[in-house]
């Protein structure tokens, strides 16, 4: 067995530890060739208007959720939400690093801070973290609209591409809106404005197909809950966790909600539900 070493500070524990301080070794050689896990998560924050900056951050995965939080700590939830899920990173046999290659768009320019954006693996093993930045500027006619972006990594057996949704904007009553993502924070209000628009449970199967869940997780919900409501509750926090193909839907919106439930045929309920929303907000 062998252990990374590494030292530490500025951070609190809660509870109970211990501190083992090493001096020296004697007889006794200390590696670093344990194999350590890596997680990536991609990062946006809104930069000026039409513009967006986008950070992938890559760093090591530590058993203790504390460095963890601490590696992640200059990004928030309002200011820099998370795009995607974390997800595993794996470097490919032999790669000491892995590089992020922007595609071309056409109606955006996609403009990396550093060329290459790439990250070494020395440099993450020492560092904790590597950011690779790059911007979103809007170069189409009118206003944003939400597409589809898809960035490929060389040098990295997982993951091979990262696809997100950029957020619409549209013009209402010369107020200018930017679309933000819904969180499992927004399930009791999601739950509420469907029962008060009289929204049908029995089509819950339909609606989370449409919102990019699973056939196969639907069908776990379907087990593992004893009634309809309970199963649309459960679908829906899981589309609020972006689970799936959800982000291949437009992520979790109120426009995603609201298209999935007309093309369930529950047009009503979708209309109703943007004009309570509407006169929530006056």
């Amino acid at each position: 067995m062998s252990f990374v070493f590494q030292e530490y500070s500025n951070f609190t524990l809660n509870g109970p530890y211990i501190y083992l301080l090493l001096t020296h070794f004697s007889g006794v050689s200390a590696t670093s060739t344990a194999e350590l896990n890596f997680q990536g998560i991609l990062f946006k924050s809104f930069k000026d208007k039409y513009i967006w900056d986008y950070s992938f951050v890559v760093y090591i995965s530590y058993a203790d959720a504390i460095l963890n939080n601490k590696v992640l700590a200059e990004y928030d939830v309002e200011n820099w939400p998370a795009v995607t899920k974390k997800m595993v990173v794996e470097f490919e046999q032999n790669s000491t690093s892995i590089i992020l290659n922007l595609p071309s768009l056409q109606d955006w320019d996609i403009i990396e801070t550093t060329s290459p954006l790439v990250c070494y693996k020395n440099h993450l093993m020492s560092q904790h973290s590597v950011n690779m930045q790059f911007m979103l500027r809007w170069k189409g006619h009118g206003f944003p609209s939400g597409d589809f972006v898809t960035l490929h990594l060389s040098g990295a057996l997982l993951p091979v591409k990262i696809t997100f949704y950029t957020n619409s904007i549209k013009r209402d009553k010369d107020q200018i809106h930017i679309e933000k993502q819904l969180d499992t924070t927004n399930l009791e209000q999601i739950l509420s404005l469907l029962k008060k628009n009289n929204y049908d449970a029995s089509t819950w199967h339909r609606l989370c197909l449409r919102l990019g869940l699973l056939e196969e997780t639907l069908n776990t919900i379907k087990a593992d809950e004893n009634n309809v409501y309970g199963c649309q509750k459960t679908c829906l926090h899981k589309w609020l966790e972006r689970a799936d193909k959800v982000d291949d839907k437009g992520g979790a919106t109120w426009t995603s909600l609201e298209k999935a439930l007309k093309d369930i045929d529950q047009k009503a309920v979708a209309e109703n539900m943007r004009k309570s929303r509407a006169h929530s907000e006056l």
